[in-house]
């Protein structure tokens, strides 16, 4: 039987885990993919990218632990998840340009979008 301090330090490991993967993901796609892209080409824009990124990816990842524990089966949560990224994708100018949105698309889904909405304007 685990007790509840046992579960909380569990918890806390598997989060130091999940966020040590994160950086190291973040870190290798960022040398692959930044300079391809013809970024600007100094070490700090590099390191606020990287750090964009990994909040980005944080941030997905507590969006799918988030909607797991409202949903335990798998193929539900893997459905919420795939519809709130590509509700956020269509809201966020890929698909619809975002000045052509009307007031309760813009206000309510691309403010609050993750994605791509704040991550290009702070490098």
């Amino acid at each position: 039987m685990i007790d509840r301090s046992s579960a909380q330090s569990i918890s806390q490991h598997e989060s130091l885990l999940t966020l040590s993967w994160t950086v190291l993901i973040s870190l290798l796609f960022s040398v692959i993919a930044y300079w391809l892209t013809s970024f600007r080409s100094s070490g700090t824009a590099f390191i606020i990218w990287v750090l964009w990124l990994f909040l980005d990816l944080v941030a997905a990842e507590s969006l799918v632990v988030f909607v797991s524990a409202i949903f335990p089966n798998f193929v539900v949560s893997l459905a919420v998840v795939a519809f709130a990224n590509g509700l956020w994708m269509c809201v966020n100018g890929f698909l619809v340009p975002t000045d052509t949105l009307n007031v309760f698309w813009r206000y309510v889904f691309h403010y609050i979008d993750y994605q791509v909405r704040y991550s290009p304007s702070g490098c």
